[in-house]
Protein backbone atom coordinates (compact mmCIF):
# COMPACT_ATOMS: atom_id res chain seq x y z
CA UNK A 1 0.00 0.00 0.00
CA UNK A 2 0.95 3.85 -0.59
CA UNK A 3 1.08 6.31 1.12
CA UNK A 4 -1.76 7.67 -0.27
CA UNK A 5 -4.26 4.37 0.45
CA UNK A 6 -3.34 4.81 3.68
CA UNK A 7 -4.04 8.15 3.90
CA UNK A 8 -7.34 7.64 2.17
CA UNK A 9 -7.81 4.76 4.18
CA UNK A 10 -7.83 6.27 7.76
CA UNK A 11 -9.47 9.70 6.42
CA UNK A 12 -12.49 6.70 5.65
CA UNK A 13 -11.90 5.57 9.02
CA UNK A 14 -12.16 9.05 9.99
CA UNK A 15 -15.54 9.85 8.79
CA UNK A 16 -16.79 6.67 9.78
CA UNK A 17 -15.70 6.68 13.56
CA UNK A 18 -17.21 10.43 13.29
CA UNK A 19 -20.73 9.04 12.28
CA UNK A 20 -20.41 6.47 14.68
CA UNK A 21 -19.78 9.09 17.87
CA UNK A 22 -22.79 11.52 16.23
CA UNK A 23 -25.31 8.09 16.47
CA UNK A 24 -23.80 7.01 19.98
CA UNK A 25 -24.26 10.84 20.93
CA UNK A 26 -28.24 10.72 19.30
CA UNK A 27 -28.91 7.49 21.27
CA UNK A 28 -27.70 8.84 24.58
CA UNK A 29 -30.31 11.49 23.89
CA UNK A 30 -33.16 9.18 23.20
CA UNK A 31 -32.21 7.14 26.05
CA UNK A 32 -32.33 10.06 28.43
CA UNK A 33 -35.75 11.27 26.72
CA UNK A 34 -37.16 8.26 26.92
CA UNK A 35 -36.00 7.57 30.92
CA UNK A 36 -37.54 10.38 31.64
CA UNK A 37 -40.84 9.44 29.90
CA UNK A 38 -40.62 6.35 31.60
CA UNK A 39 -40.27 7.69 35.29
CA UNK A 40 -43.02 10.20 33.93
CA UNK A 41 -45.33 6.84 33.45
CA UNK A 42 -44.45 4.76 36.62
CA UNK A 43 -45.66 7.87 38.66
CA UNK A 44 -48.67 8.24 36.75
CA UNK A 45 -49.09 4.73 37.25
CA UNK A 46 -48.46 4.87 41.10
CA UNK A 47 -50.78 7.71 41.42
CA UNK A 48 -53.78 5.77 39.07
CA UNK A 49 -53.62 2.77 40.65
CA UNK A 50 -55.40 3.41 44.05
CA UNK A 51 -58.12 5.61 42.42
CA UNK A 52 -58.24 2.28 40.21
CA UNK A 53 -58.73 0.22 42.55
CA UNK A 54 -61.44 2.78 44.33
CA UNK A 55 -63.59 2.56 41.35
CA UNK A 56 -63.35 -0.82 41.45
CA UNK A 57 -65.09 -0.89 45.19
CA UNK A 58 -67.57 1.59 44.12
CA UNK A 59 -70.25 0.55 46.87
CA UNK A 60 -73.88 2.45 46.88
CA UNK A 61 -74.03 1.31 50.61
CA UNK A 62 -70.43 3.43 51.46
CA UNK A 63 -72.40 6.33 49.64
CA UNK A 64 -75.26 6.12 52.06
CA UNK A 65 -73.08 6.42 54.81
CA UNK A 66 -71.27 9.26 53.55
CA UNK A 67 -74.45 10.91 52.96
CA UNK A 68 -75.35 9.93 56.53
CA UNK A 69 -72.90 10.96 57.99
CA UNK A 70 -72.90 14.58 56.12
CA UNK A 71 -76.09 15.19 56.52
CA UNK A 72 -75.78 14.55 60.45
CA UNK A 73 -72.61 16.88 60.83
CA UNK A 74 -74.28 20.16 60.08
CA UNK A 75 -70.99 21.17 58.75
CA UNK A 76 -68.87 20.70 56.04
CA UNK A 77 -65.63 17.93 57.05
CA UNK A 78 -62.55 16.59 55.11
CA UNK A 79 -62.34 13.23 53.72
CA UNK A 80 -60.19 12.21 56.99
CA UNK A 81 -62.69 13.72 58.81
CA UNK A 82 -65.62 11.96 57.14
CA UNK A 83 -63.11 8.37 57.69
CA UNK A 84 -63.64 8.59 61.14
CA UNK A 85 -66.96 8.80 61.49
CA UNK A 86 -68.07 6.23 58.61
CA UNK A 87 -65.87 3.54 59.80
CA UNK A 88 -68.18 3.55 62.39
CA UNK A 89 -70.83 2.17 59.91
CA UNK A 90 -68.84 0.80 57.56
CA UNK A 91 -65.50 -1.73 56.87
CA UNK A 92 -63.12 0.37 55.42
CA UNK A 93 -60.26 -1.90 56.42
CA UNK A 94 -61.33 -4.08 53.07
CA UNK A 95 -60.16 -0.73 51.01
CA UNK A 96 -56.38 -0.56 49.91
CA UNK A 97 -56.75 2.96 49.70
CA UNK A 98 -59.82 4.18 51.84
CA UNK A 99 -59.43 7.76 51.22
CA UNK A 100 -59.94 7.75 47.63
CA UNK A 101 -62.81 4.58 47.75
CA UNK A 102 -64.30 7.84 50.05
CA UNK A 103 -63.49 10.74 47.52
CA UNK A 104 -64.69 8.60 44.44
CA UNK A 105 -67.90 7.59 46.28
CA UNK A 106 -68.69 11.06 47.52
CA UNK A 107 -68.43 12.45 43.93
CA UNK A 108 -70.76 9.78 42.36
CA UNK A 109 -73.20 11.73 44.50
CA UNK A 110 -73.96 15.22 42.80
CA UNK A 111 -77.01 15.50 43.63
CA UNK A 112 -76.54 14.73 46.94
CA UNK A 113 -72.92 16.29 47.97
CA UNK A 114 -71.06 19.33 46.60
CA UNK A 115 -67.54 19.75 47.46
CA UNK A 116 -65.10 22.77 47.41
CA UNK A 117 -61.73 23.75 48.72
CA UNK A 118 -61.80 25.77 52.03
CA UNK A 119 -59.74 29.19 53.23
CA UNK A 120 -57.34 26.36 54.60
CA UNK A 121 -56.49 25.04 51.13
CA UNK A 122 -58.41 21.33 52.31
CA UNK A 123 -61.26 19.64 50.42
CA UNK A 124 -64.22 19.81 51.75
CA UNK A 125 -67.51 17.66 51.26
CA UNK A 126 -71.01 18.87 52.83
CA UNK A 127 -74.66 17.45 52.48
CA UNK A 128 -77.00 19.14 50.15
CA UNK A 129 -80.38 19.70 51.61
CA UNK A 130 -83.45 19.46 49.33
CA UNK A 131 -85.47 22.97 49.21
CA UNK A 132 -82.70 24.64 51.49
CA UNK A 133 -80.98 27.75 50.66
CA UNK A 134 -78.26 27.04 48.17
CA UNK A 135 -74.91 26.83 50.35
CA UNK A 136 -72.12 29.35 49.75
CA UNK A 137 -68.14 28.68 50.82
CA UNK A 138 -66.39 31.50 50.52
CA UNK A 139 -63.45 31.24 52.32
CA UNK A 140 -64.80 28.92 54.61
CA UNK A 141 -62.52 27.96 57.69
CA UNK A 142 -62.91 24.86 60.13
CA UNK A 143 -63.20 26.36 63.71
Amino acid sequence: MSHMQYRSTVATAQRELDLIQDRITEIDQEKAQLERRAEHLSRTIENLTPLCDAEETDSPNLRAACYHVLLNAGRPMTAPELRLFVQQYFDLGAFGNPGAVLHVNLRRMPDKVEWFKGGDGKLYYQAKVRGGPPITHVGYVPR
